[in-house]
């Protein structure tokens, strides 16, 4: 999954050592060794849920920043959101009637749940604050407000006067070529807030008669009415050149031969001149086990807020910094999130050189950590994913699982509680039998020895007793019933679960309601 690249150093390696986000920044620097400020810039479509998959435009955006920082440059973190495109179709989890608002801006549709202003509205502020959690902030634009505020007026009357330049070098990519009155900007009806209207006519400047499907005709002026909007293929190289962008990501189905960023270099040329950015190629993530793509529409996605209940912050970055933008991924859902967290406390123990590796492994796997996390002053503590799974099964509850252990310093406090109840999360969702539930009624039919195993067990049970003096009981119990220790406890389980194996047993009945445990095991 993850790269070998080794971060850059005062020696200087060739490009293909260094970290693939200071790759990026260094070829950007020396093609642009004056610029005080460098943008770079996300985009990111809130027609539905923007899942893990959308994120990883902006984590790549955000890694991207940080090595511009690494370099003391001055950078202008840039997200748009696409809120003033059409509503285009219903995804799975909106209501149907929503049908009735297609052709319409995503900012013009209401919220179908009611907890924000419009549709965009409810996604896209989701977003944010997720991605708060991990420390992204960047400078987010609204495409809504730039358009009503006028700001793109100048592009959109250059776009206007070049359509015959921008149909000839649309036509060179398509099998049919764009009909005499293709128009390079839609415009939404001032009635019915659609955009299946037609330009009836333009005068060169910035007057436009126009006519709607629904009857409605009128003439504006869209240096005072913010109603026109460029398509996404004029949009992108007019922004290139309105941000002076230095780097943006694109989605690797974009950059095939003849795709929209081929259509895009070109318009930059000749209708809105501007060098095109630095780009990479970002891949899909799929979810581990589904092995199909996401898709809002579908339904079938994940939240960076999903991921945050099972992840830590700086985990859930590692997967994205230590994999290469171009590379695949799965995020793992099941048994593999066990590795993930090894994987993560490996990485950290190089960086504070608590583990032995190559100076070229030290080097790339510090820069991969150093870019998941702020890193702290002294190595934190590395809680045992399966151990915190253990925790939870015989405390119930992370907050009595902390109570449990003996952590003084406040900073390993909190990232332990942060585990226990990612475990729990992750248990509760995603690894069902990794959790252990008392049965009401046990379902297992046991022979006579097992039932008298069980009857020792709870008289035992019934008496004053230390820890060690259960430990001994159970051996005890064994050895007087011939059987081995490993069947006491599976006879033990099956009885209490209807499982063979479960969390350790001395812990968990010190730490559970021991009136329940004899109530339940003396009904066999």
């Amino acid at each position: 999954m993850f790269i070998t690249l080794s971060h850059i150093n005062k020696l200087g390696e060739t490009m293909e050592e260094m970290f693939w986000a200071d790759q990026i920044v260094k070829r950007i620097v020396e093609r642009n060794p004056n610029k005080k400020e460098y943008a770079i810039r996300a985009g990111l479509a809130s027609s539905g849920i923007i899942h893990v998959g959308k994120f990883r435009e902006l984590a790549t955006v955000y890694l991207v920043n940080r090595a511009f920082e690494k370099l003391g440059k001055k950078v202008r973190f840039i997200c748009y959101f696409d809120d003033y495109d059409r509503f285009r179709k219903v995804p799975e989890n909106v209501p149907a009637e929503w049908e009735k608002y297609i052709g319409m801006p995503l900012s013009e549709i209401p919220d179908p749940w009611g907890c924000h202003d419009n549709y965009s509205e409810h996604f896209s502020k989701q977003f944010m604050n997720d991605v708060s959690f991990l420390g992204i902030k960047p400078e987010y634009h609204s495409e809504t407000k730039n358009y009503k505020e006028l700001k793109y007026k100048e592009e959109i009357k250059i776009a206007l006067n070049s359509r015959k330049e921008l149909i000839e070098i649309l036509n060179k990519f398509r099998k049919e070529p764009l009909d005499n009155n293709w128009s390079p900007a839609e415009i939404y009806c001032e009635r019915c807030k659609k955009d299946f209207t037609e330009i009836v006519e333009y005068n060169g400047e910035y007057t436009i008669k126009y006519k709607c499907e629904c009857g409605y005709e009128n003439t504006f002026d869209f240096s005072k009415t913010g109603i026109i909007k460029l398509k996404w293929r004029i949009e992108v190289p007019m922004k290139w050149r309105y941000y002076d962008i230095v780097f943006e990501p694109w989605g690797k189905d974009h950059i095939s031969p003849g795709g929209s960023f081929d259509t895009a270099k070109e318009i930059a040329k000749v209708v809105f001149p501007c060098i095109p950015p630095e780009f990479v190629a970002y891949n899909q993530i799929k979810l581990k086990g589904q092995g199909v793509k996401m898709s809002s529409s579908l339904g079938n996605v994940l939240t960076v807020k999903d991921m945050l209940d099972i992840y830590l912050p700086e985990i859930f970055m590692y997967l994205y910094a230590g994999t290469k933008p171009n590379k695949e991924f799965s995020l793992p859902l099941d048994d593999d999130i066990i590795k993930t967290y090894d994987d993560f406390y490996l990485a950290e123990r190089i960086y504070f050189g608590l583990e032995k590796a190559s100076e070229r492994n030290k080097a790339h796997w510090s820069r991969v950590y150093e870019m998941s996390i702020s890193p702290p002053k002294q190595i934190p503590v590395q809680p045992n994913f399966t151990h915190c799974i253990e925790l939870i099964n015989i405390y119930r509850t992370p907050e009595n699982a902390l109570k449990s252990l003996n952590i003084i310093e406040e900073g390993d406090r909190r990232r332990y509680l942060q585990i226990l109840k990612c475990a729990e999360n992750w248990m509760e969702k995603y690894g069902q039998e990794h959790m252990f539930i008392l049965l009401d009624s046990p379902k297992v039919k046991l022979d006579d020895k097992q039932k008298r195993v069980i009857e020792e067990l709870v008289t035992f049970l019934r008496t004053e007793y230390t820890k060690e003096d259960l430990i001994k009981a159970f051996s005890d119990i064994s050895k007087d019933n011939d059987i081995s220790i490993k069947e006491f406890f599976k006879i033990v389980y099956l009885v209490l679960f209807n499982r063979e194996k479960g969390p350790r047993l001395a812990q968990f009945i010190e730490a559970a309601e021991k009136e329940k445990i004899i109530s339940i095991l003396s009904k066999v």
